[in-house]
């Protein structure tokens, strides 16, 4: 009988720009010198690798109220977490993007150590990365270009009221 995967709470998860780019069909070199938002960041490499491309993107997610060590003792924990539940099911897993569990929790190293040397440049200036949390941003419509959403959205529903979506996306 197969196991679902399941994550009992949401996680502070990080994604790449290739991840980004695969996940949304996106090729980013259409974006250069246009403004994105990533809600909820996490702590992804992904702002970082686009802002070297020549686009703007502006992180948001409750956690960024820490500070870096803090997030990435956050991050670093939510990455054994999450291997571990993948691990429960990574016979049923299709292993194509990751070669294996080896590979996914070294790339998401990857991933936060890249993130948290940007985040250590920007913190403290909520620039890049801006303490705040959906449905209620803090900015005014059409201020960005495109919203990108790496899982919140989709992979934690049923930790949320059933409008938090839809007031999310609205």
């Amino acid at each position: 009988m197969s196991q679902s995967f399941n994550l009992e709470r949401v996680t502070f998860y990080g994604r790449s720009l290739a991840e980004y780019s695969k996940m949304f069909l996106l090729d980013f070199s259409d974006w250069v010198g246009k403004s994105i938002l990533d809600c909820p960041g996490g702590p992804a490499s992904f702002g970082r690798e686009a802002r070297a491309l020549g686009i703007e993107v502006c992180a948001v997610d409750p956690q960024y109220v820490n500070d870096p060590d803090r997030l990435l003792e956050i991050a670093s924990r939510d990455i054994d977490y999450v291997v571990a539940k993948i691990s429960q099911t990574s016979q049923q897993r299709k292993w194509d993007y990751y070669q294996s569990l080896e590979d996914l929790r070294n790339r998401q190293v990857e991933i936060l150590d890249s993130f948290i040397e940007d985040y250590r440049n920007y913190w403290q200036s909520q620039e890049k990365y801006i303490t705040a949390s959906l449905p209620h941003l803090p900015f005014e419509d059409n201020t960005f270009d495109l919203a990108t959403s790496g899982h919140l959205l989709f992979s934690f529903q049923a930790h949320f009221p059933k409008t938090f979506t839809i007031d999310s996306l609205l």
